[in-house]
């Protein structure tokens, strides 16, 4: 899943990826220095720590893979897009992961972070570019990835498809111990603008952490006059995104994507509220989650929803688009770096 470059919005993860402590709705506050989310690696040494770290990147990294898949086989004229998605989240939970982040299935204009609500009614149609993103995780781990599927005619958009997955490949190409982010961020530019389309400047790639889908470390899509140092250990969601319009996301006023935010959280008075918290902290952590996890089991008012948001105990992440009338692709991957060697893991 990307994260935002430039100036910081407010739907969008914390600047370095900050982590957050899973919390209580029944308590006020949480030690934030306390990780409650690693507790079942106490005890274990630092290589033990590494090595079920990989292992679990691995599986999820499997599982993510063949999700992608089976979303780009079930992506069809007619097929309703919350059909698409509960099938892709069921599947990932029959093979034993957990979502890292909820499938988004983004259409023509839109960038990221669409997945449908409980009744959304719209479908894949003829001429469309749909993007399908999505992250599974084990044990907290998260691997993401992502692909575009054409279904227009356009020969402007012939390559539109080739020129995220191009540029993509080309980042990791140039990810290994000691490269610079701004430089793979120079390559990614380059490629996509070779397709003759726009790369999104304020999107990009990320590090992937524990628990954190948005880690410090940024991949850029367009040439940044510093950089961050790729180490050994690093995992990262490299991602890029191809544009016919502006090259520039707008925030627009739906989302139905949330995730637990505050480091202390003020009482919560209201049942529904605090049960949803309690739900999240349990099933989620500091992962992100749908509207979906919850809407079976626990009926939050909107105004609820909107006090946690607007008190910054819940961050929404608002569905992101270029102008109106362009089109966008994407193209994700997970690697992880090694000492000599960069492991593709989706």
């Amino acid at each position: 899943m990307l994260r935002a470059m430039c100036a910081k919005k407010p739907t969008e993860p914390a600047p370095g990826g900050a982590k957050v402590t899973p919390v209580s709705g029944e308590k006020a506050e949480h030690d934030h220095d306390h990780d409650h989310e690693h507790d079942d690696e106490e005890g274990l040494s630092e290589e033990e720590k590494k090595k079920r770290a990989l292992e679990s990147y691995q599986k999820a990294g499997k599982i993510a893979k063949e999700a992608l898949d089976r979303a780009r086989s079930m992506t069809k004229i007619g097929v309703k897009v919350i059909d698409l998605i509960v099938g892709v989240e069921d599947f990932i939970a029959k093979q034993g992961g957990g979502i890292g982040f909820p499938m988004n299935v983004s259409i023509n204009n839109v960038a990221a972070h669409y997945t449908s609500g409980v009744r959304d009614m719209t479908e894949i149609e003829e001429g469309m570019i749909v993007k399908l993103d999505l992250g599974v995780h084990v044990n907290g781990y998260v691997a993401d990835t992502a692909t575009t599927v054409s279904l227009s005619k356009d020969p402007a958009l012939e390559n539109i498809c080739t020129a995220s997955e191009k540029a993509t490949q080309a980042a990791i190409d140039m990810i290994k111990v000691g490269a610079q982010t701004n430089d793979i961020g120079k390559k990614i530019n380059e490629v996509i603008k070779s397709y003759k389309y726009q790369p999104i400047k304020d999107l990009s790639g990320h590090s992937l952490e524990r628990w954190n889908v948005h880690g410090p470390k940024q991949i850029p899509l367009i040439p940044q006059p510093t950089g961050q140092a790729i180490e050994e250990g690093d995992v990262f969601a490299v991602e890029t995104f191809a544009s016919t319009g502006e090259g520039q996301t707008h925030a627009l006023q739906i989302g139905n994507i949330y995730q637990l935010a505050l480091r202390h959280v003020p009482k919560i008075r209201n049942q529904a509220a605090k049960q949803l918290i309690g739900f999240v902290a349990k099933n989620y952590k500091t992962l992100p989650f749908s509207q979906r996890a919850w809407a079976k089991e626990i009926m939050v008012p909107r105004f609820a929803l909107n006090e946690l948001v607007a008190t910054g105990v819940l961050m929404e992440y608002k569905v992101l688009s270029d102008v109106k009338g362009s089109f966008v692709s994407q193209a994700e991957r997970t690697v992880y770096v090694h000492k000599d060697s960069v492991e593709i893991l989706t």
